[in-house]
């Protein structure tokens, strides 16, 4: 931050307020958003997570049920990006193959053809993998909401705008899932099968 303060010119006065008055603090946030409200605003579902890593002086900037203060985002992120988003993606990836017969995520629930394998990849192969990381009861807490929301009948979430970039998702979301798994000897079979789509 001091780097780029420096290249635009701000004053030492500037820099050492930065450096000695202000608190940065690594955040996360967990939340569908599926379409904006004009002029300000956005479609969001009910759920709501906003975790902010504890740093020292830092003050809240507000008390809220959504608003976690922890002391590692790690289990956070492994959620968001190893359950909710990963199996976003697969969802997609079977979505692509049945040749897209739905719009939205949440009719996509609706199809036994697309829920069922998705529900068996998180139960068989995802969970058991992360639970070498993270305790098996908070995993599933977190698969069964996850679920919820996507089923959220009054949440228009697109599969076309989640396809944007995915084999860069699939790269990012599953594969770190596969090397775990590698890693523990266990087998991944959906999670491979859905990599080989990225091709």
């Amino acid at each position: 931050m001091t780097r780029l303060a420096r290249r635009d010119g701000h004053s030492e006065a500037f820099i050492d307020w930065l450096q000695t008055r202000c608190v940065w603090a690594d955040t996360l946030v967990d939340r569908i958003v599926s379409a904006p409200l004009e002029p300000l605003g956005a479609i969001a579902e009910p759920y709501a997570l906003w975790a902010i890593q504890r740093r020292p002086g830092l003050a809240i900037p507000c008390h809220h049920p959504d608003v976690q203060i922890v002391d590692d985002l790690g289990p956070q992120s492994m959620c968001k990006l190893h359950i909710l988003n990963l199996a976003h993606t697969y969802l997609v990836d079977r979505w692509q193959r049945a040749d897209r017969p739905v719009e939205f995520v949440r009719e996509a629930m609706q199809r036994d053809a697309l829920s069922e394998p998705l529900r068996a990849l998180l139960d068989d192969e995802v969970l058991p993998t992360l639970a070498a990381e993270l305790p098996l009861d908070e995993l599933e807490r977190y698969r069964d909401v996850t679920l919820e929301r996507f089923a959220n009948p009054f949440l228009d979430h697109r599969l076309a705008d989640i396809a944007q970039h995915h084999a860069t998702k699939l790269e990012r979301r599953l594969r770190p899932v596969v090397e775990r798994a590698a890693r523990q000897g266990r087998q991944v079979p959906g999670l491979i099968d859905a990599l080989g789509g990225a091709n």
